[in-house]
């Protein structure tokens, strides 16, 4: 087998800067260096974690956020993080805790700061304005039903857009225990990344109700949520289990070992293999 990798220890350098950027905004917060700018997002807890806001904000606001996203995301407070360590496998790239500690910061510390959180504000309008709520107050006989909608909310791929531009034709509804309709969702990862269906059905149920999503409720989704949506949709349940069910297998890694496998909390539709 070969040598576990080293956990990454931040520059006195990054350390000062947290130390500066928790002085103005408090923690938990996250942050990465740009070449003309510190990117930063603040969040008082799941669904607002600083990790997602940051990743969601970054991709919003910047044409080259996938090569941004490559560098570090540096993540201070909050504890351990896993809705943070699964949006950067999903997202993103590199996660590191640091430490603020006083002392100069060098030439970042010249750097404007540019808060993320506005631009995630703005993905998260757009995201619900893309997403008919007609159906939001009615009632699905069964699951089958219920992921019937999820694909039609989800749509049909453009087949003219590049593969990087395009929404995935994935939709995602949150029904009760009598199969009314509480929030329904559609990817709009073309625009980007980070707005998977059930980020978005989570966030949106949250600006809406602030609170978690209900006991004994259901999320039926067209594809098997990732590692980012399943340690989401977990964090986000009122009693510490959410139930999923999904439609299509997601053949991809980022679909294994999520928390949703891990607690045995997803199964496929049904009649489905």
């Amino acid at each position: 087998m070969g040598r576990a990798a080293r956990p990454h220890v931040p520059d006195a350098a990054c350390a000062a800067l947290a130390d500066r950027l928790v002085a103005a905004h408090g923690a938990p917060l996250a942050f990465v260096v740009a070449d003309d700018a510190v990117w930063f997002a603040t969040g008082a807890g799941v669904p607002w974690t600083p990790v997602l806001e940051l990743v969601i904000g970054v991709r919003e606001a910047c044409v080259d956020a996938d090569f941004l996203l490559r560098r570090r995301i540096y993540a201070v407070g909050g504890g351990d993080d896993p809705v943070g360590r699964a949006v950067v496998q999903v997202a993103a790239r590199r996660l590191g805790a640091v430490t603020p500690a006083a002392g100069d910061p060098g030439a970042i510390g010249a750097l404007p700061w540019r808060d993320a959180r506005p631009f995630a504000a703005r993905a998260r309008d757009r995201a619900r304005a893309g997403c008919p709520q007609d159906a939001v107050g009615s009632r699905v006989a069964g699951e089958g039903e219920g992921l019937d909608l999820a694909d039609a909310l989800g749509g049909v791929a453009d087949p003219h857009a590049a593969a990087r531009e395009r929404d995935r034709p994935i939709g995602a509804v949150l029904v009760d225990g009598e199969g009314t309709v509480l929030a329904v969702a559609r990817n709009q990862g073309g625009t980007n990344r980070a707005l998977h269906a059930e980020v978005s059905l989570v966030q949106g149920w949250w600006t809406r109700h602030a609170r978690p999503l209900p006991a004994g409720s259901t999320v039926l989704v067209s594809l098997q949520p990732c590692r980012m949506c399943a340690a989401l949709l977990v964090a986000m349940s009122d009693d510490g289990t959410v139930d999923v069910v999904y439609r299509r297998t997601d053949p991809g890694r980022l679909a294994t070992h999520t928390a949703l496998s891990s607690s045995r909390r997803e199964r496929q539709e049904r009649g489905r293999s």
